[in-house]
């Protein structure tokens, strides 16, 4: 199945925003028709497509109403005791064969590591930031390794849904106020020593100040981007961790297969 956008699939069965459990419930309907027992017209492969899409926006809307289990949105996949178990196989001593040793940590890292789209830094400034990879300590490495996301980790994080440098989904997905700064706001809040300049004041002011219609509106627009946010935020989570099930996969069959160099 190729690569398909939200929208692509919400047309597919016709669902309008929002995504909600009746659209979902009509769409397994459609769904449940293709299927080759009832449709002797239609062939298996194009039934296995539309499942596919469906099973993907029962993903989004799993995550966006709370209903995926913890140990799904806070996932470790612990490739490190595969590794280790490589080197030792193959007698690498991460001193004295510190080159190769080095050679398979950095093929590892570069093709299991999930670098963000937002970061700036790489590899080496990765090993930077995290603590140097210690050559003369493997178990100590190893909590490193473990401790620093080359385990490759999808710790979900609150952020704010609005910033385009994070990209976590437990702002979307459980946050659903915005902080406030009490304090700054109290201290931008226009002061008055008497009546006569607070009617002043909303006089000069009266022009800017919105309808209950217009307050409505924006506030049903606010929370609308805030759903279409979310949503971005879950589909893009969900193809993360579809490419990150397909590398534990590969990395895992080739530590597990070869013996030797």
């Amino acid at each position: 199945m190729t690569k398909q956008s939200f929208e692509e699939m919400m047309n597919l069965f016709d669902i309008k925003q929002p995504l909600t459990m009746e659209s979902l419930k009509r769409a397994k309907k459609k769904l449940l028709l293709l299927h080759p027992d009832k449709n002797k017209v239609d062939t298996t492969e194009h039934y296995t497509f539309f499942r596919d899409v469906y099973e993907k926006l029962v993903k989004i809307y799993s995550y966006i109403h709370h209903e995926t289990n913890e140990d799904v949105l806070k996932k470790d996949i612990d490739i490190d005791n595969t590794f280790k178990t490589f080197i030792e196989k193959n007698n690498i001593h991460p001193v004295k064969n510190k080159e190769k040793y080095l050679k398979h940590f950095n093929e590892m890292f570069e093709n299991i590591y999930l670098k963000n789209e937002d970061e700036e830094y790489g590899h080496e400034e990765w090993l930077k930031t995290k603590g140097e990879y210690d050559l003369n300590d493997l178990e100590g490495s190893r909590k490193k390794l473990i401790e620093h996301n080359a385990l490759i980790k999808i710790d979900i994080e609150g952020t704010n849904v609005f910033n385009n440098k994070y990209s976590d989904v437990k702002e979307a997905h459980i946050n659903s106020i915005i902080g406030l700064d009490q304090d700054k706001l109290f201290k931008e809040k226009p002061k008055f020593n008497s009546v006569d300049e607070y009617k002043k004041h909303r006089e000069m002011n009266k022009g800017n100040t919105m309808t209950k219609e217009d307050s409505l509106k924006q506030i049903e627009e606010e929370e609308k981007q805030q759903k279409m946010n979310a949503i971005s935020l879950s589909y893009k989570y969900m193809e993360q961790e579809e490419t990150m099930n397909k590398k534990k996969k590969e990395y895992v069959s080739k530590y597990l297969l070869i013996s030797e160099f």
